[in-house]
C-alpha cells in the first residue's frame, strides 16, 4: 500500500508511525519540511511548517509549501493519506481534493493536540 504521511519529523510518534509502516512493506512517503531519519521512508520536501518573522515572506512560504504539497500528492497518488497532528488538519481535508485525488484519510491527534497545556487529564 502507498501511504503519504504529513507530520513533524522531530516528533517521536511520527517517526514511529513512519518506521512501522515501512517495516511492514508499505511504500511510505513523508511530506515535511525536513527529513526524518527513518529507514525505508521516502522524504518529499513540502515546507508546510515554514515560519518567518516577516508576514509577507511567511505567506510566500505557505503558498510555495501548498504548491509542493499538491505536486507531491499528484505524483505519489497515495492509497491512504495520514495527517499527524491538528496543524495539518487543513492539508488533511483540502489538499487531496486539490490534487485531484481522493484517498481515504486518517487524522491522528494526541497529547497537546487535544489537551490544553497546563491541564492535567
Amino acid at each position: 500500500m502507498r501511504v503519504a504521511l504529513v507530520g513533524d519529523p522531530t516528533d517521536v510518534h511520527v517517526t514511529r508511525w513512519l518506521g512501522a509502516l515501512a517495516a511492514r512493506g508499505h511504500e511510505v512517503h513523508h511530506l515535511a519540511g525536513q527529513p526524518a531519519d527513518v529507514p525505508g521512508v521516502r522524504w518529499r520536501e513540502t515546507p508546510l511548517y515554514a515560519w518567518h518573522p516577516d508576514p509577507w515572506r511567511r505567506a510566500a512560504l505557505a503558498v510555495r509549501g501548498a504548491r509542493e504539497f499538491r505536486r507531491a500528492l499528484r505524483e505519489i497518488r497515495p492509497d491512504v493519506f495520514h495527517a499527524y497532528g491538528l496543524f495539518p488538519l487543513l492539508a488533511w481535508s483540502v489538499a487531496p481534493a486539490l490534487a485531484g485525488i481522493a484517498p481515504p484519510r486518517v487524522l491522528t491527534v494526541l497529547g497537546s493536540d487535544v489537551i490544553p497545556r497546563g491541564v492535567d487529564p
